[in-house]
């Protein structure tokens, strides 16, 4: 039987406040699902999820049943370690649900005395099945293990009996010890992310040894490990930022498809044995040290970036952040040769300064199979960019426009491969784009040109184009500094006028 409609018509404004207080002010809100509702609670930190229980009765139990748990010392209580600890223990004595989706902890450890307290709430998450885990203990600060090390402080252990469980499917742990038994078994496990740790190798072969289905392994900060050995093993993606080794690592991965290098090059002295697979692979370097690179001729850091770009060069799919770029410039104006990449997708971050144009080109012309590529400019203001490349490249000092058109032969990829091309961020904007509204007009068409520049130079090459899109940051943005338009128009329309190589090439702009 269908239930009755209640249809309300309201004729007169004035009589909505003889209407009953749910009509007027209905919640909407609260009429939803638990499931949703629980969906909701489970972006929010506990201290925040637990409030809600003042918004009606409908909302007094939700929160000892929502399936993710997210305990955040500096959003709890920032003065007060007891505070805290009350806090999250009251919490889970609470609790109600059977089990735990996710159970997130982020606390800043300050000594032994934590352990037993830390180790309750770990095994009650255990117990309850928790399929994700995440323990970060150094208080969001990127430092803490090494402050440890220097006070004297022993990191915190896990649990020994927490090597033993069947429900975990996802590991993060960070700033904390792993002291792995001789049997591990994590035998569901598929993501396991290390960050600032110590382990042997012979710690970690236990722990894939116990990890018979892992797929994602994330090492950062962490030291004493030599190699990592996947042969028989079935992890897919790898990544590996700011490895603390003299040596870096040796990797066997016959069935790595993804695999991301960050960090500073001096820690990225990787040495890679296997990687038949490799799809996707992404380099994301930075230099925080710069000795040596006074006569860059020389410096050892060439042979580090080289034998990187050797490891990576048969990766469909290739990544390479602004640094990258800037170096490979430099190896173009040094005629020092790049590897050739079977690469038919290509994304590059850049400034999109002068000094970038000829490590792009460089890449063109190594990358004879590209079909795809994406530019992404980031704002000058991000950009690791220092004295050492700015009087490195003041010895090779170049014109821009004459450089590419001194390019134009040569490139195969233009000529018979790349079809599309995307741009984003176009002319300014990004998170920071205040710092751009004082821009001048001259500044921003200055901008526009150079970033232009590059733009007609693959038109005029690229044979077999068929779209090219360029995005504006974002058309909020836009709207807010008016003048920004103003030149995306100009500059739009020169482009959409500029001649074709390819006959067919459709050009676009729009907002990403």
């Amino acid at each position: 039987m269908l239930q009755q409609q209640h249809i309300i018509t309201v004729q007169n404004p004035d009589h909505i406040s003889n209407l009953p207080d749910s009509v007027q002010n209905p919640d909407h809100i609260s009429n939803l699902p638990d499931s949703i509702l629980h969906c909701i609670l489970s972006f929010l930190h506990a201290t925040d999820a637990v409030k809600t229980v003042l918004l009606s009765k409908r909302w007094a139990h939700l929160f000892t049943s929502t399936p993710n748990l997210h305990f955040q010392k500096s959003r709890l209580c920032k003065r007060n370690d007891n505070d805290f600890v009350s806090f999250v223990n009251q919490a889970l004595i609470l609790y109600e649900s059977p089990t735990i989706q996710e159970f997130h902890l982020v606390f800043y450890y300050k000594g032994k005395f934590y352990n037993p307290i830390i180790d309750d709430w770990i095994r009650f998450a255990l117990w309850k099945k928790a399929r994700v885990l995440h323990l970060d203990l150094s208080g969001d600060s990127f430092s803490n293990w090494g402050y440890w090390k220097f006070v004297g402080i022993d990191p915190y252990s896990l649990p020994l009996d927490s090597f033993n469980n069947d429900s975990l499917t996802e590991l993060r742990l960070n700033s904390v010890n792993i002291n792995p038994p001789m049997i591990v078994s994590w035998k569901n496990m598929k993501r396991l992310s290390l960050e600032q740790t110590s382990m042997a190798d012979y710690e970690m072969e236990r722990i894939l040894n116990g990890c018979p289905v892992l797929e994602e392994l994330f090492l950062y900060k962490c030291n004493g490990i030599s190699r990592l050995d996947f042969r028989g093993r079935n992890v897919r993606k790898l990544t590996v930022n700011d490895y603390d080794s003299e040596f870096g690592l040796e990797i066997w991965g016959p069935n790595v498809m993804s695999l991301n290098i960050s960090g500073d090059i001096g820690t990225a002295r990787h040495r890679f044995k296997s990687l038949p697979s490799l799809v996707n692979a992404t380099l994301n370097l930075q230099m925080s040290f710069y000795a040596g690179w006074d006569d860059y001729e020389e410096s050892e850091y060439h042979d580090i970036f080289r034998a990187l770009l050797d490891a990576l060069r048969h990766a469909r799919v290739l990544k390479v952040c602004t640094w990258c770029v800037q170096v490979l410039s430099i190896w173009e104006l040094i005629r020092f040769p790049a590897p050739i990449f079977s690469c038919n997708y290509l994304i590059l971050e850049t400034g999109l300064r002068k000094w970038d144009l000829p490590g792009i080109v460089g890449l063109l012309r190594s990358s004879p199979y590209l079909e795809t590529l994406i530019i992404k400019i980031i704002p000058t203001f991000y950009l690791n960019w220092d004295e050492t490349f700015e009087y490195f490249m003041a010895k090779y000092y170049f014109h821009g426009v004459e450089y590419l058109a001194s390019q134009e032969s040569n490139l195969p990829c233009l000529e018979h491969c790349l079809k599309t091309i995307k741009i984003f961020g176009f002319i300014g904007g990004g998170d920071k784009y205040k710092k751009q509204k004082a821009w001048s007009v001259n500044r921003i068409l200055r901008r526009s040109m150079r970033q232009g520049m590059l733009v007609k130079f693959l038109l005029k090459n690229a044979m077999v184009l068929d779209k090219m899109t360029i995005y504006a940051s974002n058309e909020r943005e836009f709207k807010m500094i008016k003048k920004w338009s103003g030149v995306f128009s100009e500059v739009s329309k020169d482009i959409l006028a500029f001649p074709r190589a390819s006959s067919h090439a459709e050009v676009s702009f729009s907002y990403a």
